[in-house]
């Protein structure tokens, strides 16, 4: 055969006549086969999809522990006999996390003239119920997705929810796609007119007798209509900075620069930062004029030195360091310096930090080390691991993160001195960490971590326990292994990190073995772990974890790779397990057996909540209520705080059966809540550091109405630093509630821990 010529073209032979017949002929039988069979498959098709009738009585069979997926295939049919089984689910339910699922699957119905306004209303109604803050703002973000109609009922939910966390999140939902004629809107929130000012609280002890309205009402008010429509209520402090960030860049550089005075420090600072973004010629000077001015809130100084600093370069930095070494300024402050200086790092910026390293306040010093964390230049080493001899913690610390993050591995010998000195656990623990970050791969290091996860010390132990878990050999899961069975509630949580650190299938098998033998709020941490490492959700039931684990196909493998986090635990919805008494303290769950309630009872508790009774009156109801209802296997205590703080009991305390007491321990507890008297200042830290002395303690439920005013510590930066210390290697969750005001403390220590944060007018 003669080969082509390059670069031809082969001519491809024409079909002979024959050959196009029969080609027609198969075509022809083809579209004939479809047209004869499509309505057979089309009947094949329809009998494969699952009727109403047969996934509403998989519903019925198996309840709470239905598969999630039937509930979504359900309201995927889209008719109304299925919406009727879907809103008929919402109220069977007893879980909260299925009804979340059934609340979630009415977004099917979006669009459906005749059945889009039902799941709006019954979305409307789960979002302004009180009984439920998960399912109320499940129901929130339903409704994001119903477009127009759902924008409308968001902002109703904004106005009337009885739940402040949840009109904030319908605010959010909504502001995420804002309309042009919700403008007018965000400007009523966030410029209200003022509000009245309550009455005061009658003095305790006084012998007038006390008028309706007044401390408790000497008539009682009419009962609550449950059908009646709530009403719209004011903005809280939160919702007024959601409007203003929505409407900020409608404004005009007089209405901005007005707002700089706004009584919010974070509309404020976003006023500033909108002018600079604007190009406003007025925004540095004003800038400068806030900055200067030590009378300006900590937060807007902040933000100011960000526009200096980026404005005028190197030299505004380098003022930035001059003042943070010659002036004294409140820890965020001087954090956010650090912070402004640290991101703008260059030979001279870090040589003009290295000035301050062992010289000055103790905060010009913190600040040098912080932003000289993200320096490189290894001959300033040295001046900072000098101040790893220091006896101030705070300053042994910041030492050892800054040489930790410089990846100084040079000086791994000094932290690990200083490591040996150490007394403190807190220190010890994050001693470790810092070294661990540097010495990873070392085989040296990881065998004194084997040692050290058999430390006395709590925080140590578990500091080591955790980071055993970024090794990945089989004597590093052997011990991890025998440390999920440990006495201590926190070990066994740190050993369950470590697995999920260590990302191996045996892990799997370990931890449905513990969850097994856990109970309260650590079932749900172990299922967590679970369903992060396998994607699967059995929630807190280990039976279905373990039949679902010795069916699995041969060829399964865990997906990813592992991350838990070294200070608090990923928040992962887990199926909670259904038929169990759970308390509620202002709508947060107590899930927990190992409980501190820790309540503020300072003079300002004395003033009137809404419910007309003073707030340590209202709070007190709540807690008794909350304690009444806890499960025979919790154990608790109370911790109340104004000047100082004081425990009613020496630590947790058992209920029911087990208890030490005669009488019944709920009675105790309200017989000594109903002594308790509002009076003095607030102090918050003293009222941790006693609620976190307890051991046994992991859950905390924090109330206060107010910033911190007593203790040793009361700078908030500062007191969130120091919980952040002693929670490193703990895990506890604290849930903030925070009554009569927005407290930026309480949000940090919640969302630090993994908790949730409450506002309650």
């Amino acid at each position: 055969m003669t080969a082509s010529p390059r670069g031809s073209r082969r001519r491809i032979p024409s079909p002979s006549l024959p050959t196009l017949h029969r080609l027609c002929i198969a075509a022809l039988v083809a579209a004939l086969l479809v047209v004869f069979e499509a309505p057979k498959r089309a009947q094949e098709a329809k009998a494969a999809t699952p009727t109403v009738e047969a996934l509403q009585a998989k519903i019925e069979e198996n309840g709470d522990l239905v598969d999630p997926d039937v509930v979504h295939d359900l309201a995927a049919l889209g008719t109304g006999e299925a919406l009727d089984q879907v809103l008929a689910a919402c109220e069977r339910f007893q879980t909260v996390y299925m009804r979340r699922i059934a609340i979630g699957s009415l977004v099917r119905f979006a669009g459906k003239d005749e059945l889009e306004p039902r799941a709006l209303a019954k979305l409307r109604a789960c979002a302004l119920a009180r009984d439920s803050r998960e399912t109320a703002e499940a129901a929130v973000t339903a409704l994001a997705s119903f477009r127009a109609s759902g924008h409308a009922q968001l902002r109703d939910v904004a106005a009337r929810a009885p739940l402040e966390d949840v009109r904030l999140l319908a605010l959010k939902e909504h502001t995420a796609v804002p309309e042009p004629s919700d403008a007018a809107w965000y400007r009523e929130l966030w410029a209200p007119e003022p509000a009245t000012a309550p009455p005061a609280a009658p003095k305790l002890g006084a012998k007038n007798k006390p008028q309706a309205g007044k401390g408790k009402a000497t008539i009682p008010p009419p009962a609550a209509d449950p059908e009646a429509e709530p009403p719209a209520r004011a903005p809280t402090e939160a919702m007024r900075v959601l409007a203003f960030d929505a409407l900020s860049a409608r404004l005009s550089t007089a209405e901005l620069t007005q707002a700089l005075d706004d009584r919010n420090p974070e509309i404020a600072s976003s006023a500033l930062l909108r002018l600079e973004s604007n190009g406003a010629p007025e925004a540095l000077a004003l800038a400068k004029q806030r900055y200067a001015s030590t009378k300006e809130r900590a937060t807007v100084r902040g933000s100011a030195a960000g526009v200096i600093a980026r404005a005028d370069g190197k030299p505004g930095v380098l003022q930035l360091i001059d003042d943070a070494g010659s002036a004294e300024m409140p820890r965020r402050l001087l954090d956010e310096l650090a912070s402004i200086v640290g991101a703008a790092l260059d030979a001279e910026v870090e040589k003009r930090l290295q000035k301050l390293v062992g010289k000055g306040s103790q905060g010009a010093r913190l600040f040098a080390l912080r932003a000289l964390a993200k320096g490189s230049e290894a001959k300033y080493d040295d001046a900072i691991a000098k101040e790893l001899d220091e006896k101030d913690e705070e300053l042994v610390l910041a030492a050892a993160e800054a040489l930790s993050q410089r990846r100084a591995k040079d000086q791994a010998g000094a932290i690990q001195r200083a490591l040996d000195r150490a007394k403190d656990g807190s220190l010890r623990a994050s001693l470790l960490g810092a070294l661990s970050r540097l010495l990873k791969d070392d085989a040296a290091w990881r065998a004194r971590l084997s040692e050290l996860a058999n430390d006395p010390d709590d925080d140590v132990r578990n500091a080591a326990t955790v980071e055993l878990g970024r090794g990945g050999s089989d004597k590093e899961l052997a011990l991890l292994a025998k440390l999920l069975d440990h006495p201590r509630w926190s070990t066994r949580l740190a050993a369950m990190r470590g697995l999920e650190l260590l990302h191996r299938e045996e892990c799997v098998e370990l931890l449905i073995e513990r969850l097994s033998k856990e109970h309260g709020r650590l079932t749900m941490d172990f299922a967590g772990a679970l369903q992060r490492l396998t994607g699967r959700s059995f929630g807190a039931y280990a039976d279905l974890w373990r039949n679902w684990w010795d069916k699995r196909p041969a060829d399964w493998r865990l997906p990813g790779s592992g991350a838990a986090p070294s200070t608090s635990l990923p928040r992962t919805e887990v199926r909670e397990v259904g038929g169990t008494r759970v308390a509620n303290f202002f709508g947060a769950r107590v899930t927990s057996e190992r409980v501190a309630f820790v309540i503020d009872i300072s003079g300002s508790m004395e003033e009137l909540a809404a419910d007309g009774d003073t707030r340590l009156d209202h709070a007190r109801k709540k807690l008794v209520a909350a304690i009444q209802n806890l499960s025979p296997e919790t154990q608790y205590n109370v911790i109340v705080f104004s000047t100082s703080a004081t425990a009613w009991r020496r630590g947790v305390l058992v209920t029911g059966k087990n208890a030490k007491e005669k009488q019944p321990t709920a009675g105790q507890a309200a017989e000594w809540l109903e002594k308790l008297r509002a009076g003095g200042g607030t102090n918050l830290y003293g009222a941790l550091e006693l609620a976190f002395a307890d051991s046994e303690v992991d859950t905390i439920y924090l109330l206060t109405d107010g910033e911190p005013t007593q203790g040793a510590i009361i700078d908030p930066v500062a007191i969130r630093q120091r919980i952040q210390l002693w929670n490193r290697h703990r895990g506890v969750v604290i849930h903030a509630i925070a009554f009569g005001g927005s407290f930026p403390v309480l949000e940090w220590l919640a969302g630090d821990s993994g908790g949730t944060y409450r506002y309650i007018p």
